[in-house]
């Protein structure tokens, strides 16, 4: 039997008194969950909601620290310690197993690739094969913003 969740609807400020509305509800958009409460008239009803303030908290203070982690990966390319395969290996929050079976590469190759000389001696088809599992351009790869704003970005099988 099948559920029918047609009936949820997310909070929206047109259907909130003022005072219950905060803008950064929406801020954590993907962290929704289903709730169940009582309207107006005492009757049961669902509701999509973002998490309670607590939870927002523990899942801000997750974000935080993986932009943290970025950033110092971000310090050790510039520093000429990791190769930029580091920053979105990071940024997309990917270990060096998940990464060598996207890619179809050893562990001991990535591994290999994650330091700036491994990383230049990189064929044309690898960096192709790379910038497809981060779903980003080869030149993106060789020459990545990192001043840009952290994001999550699910990685590719190829």
């Amino acid at each position: 039997m099948e559920k029918d969740f047609t009936d949820i609807q997310p909070k929206s400020k047109e259907n909130l008194p003022d005072n219950d509305y905060q803008e950064d509800n929406f801020s954590l958009s993907p962290n929704r969950e289903l709730f169940y409460c009582f309207d107006e008239k005492g009757n049961y009803k669902k509701l999509v909601d973002n998490h309670y303030e607590a939870n927002r908290l523990i899942i801000k203070q997750g974000w935080d620290a993986v932009n943290e982690r970025v950033g110092q990966v971000r310090d050790q390319i510039v520093q000429g310690k990791l190769s930029p395969l580091a920053f979105f290996m990071e940024k997309t929050m990917m270990e060096v197993t998940i990464l060598a079976d996207y890619s179809g590469f050893s562990k001991r190759k990535v591994r290999k690739h994650l330091t700036p000389n491994g990383f230049s001696k990189l064929s044309p088809s690898r960096l192709e094969t790379y910038a497809k599992v981060f779903d980003i351009t080869v030149e993106e790869l060789l020459n990545p913003d990192l001043n840009a704003q952290t994001f999550i970005n699910a990685g590719k099988k190829v």
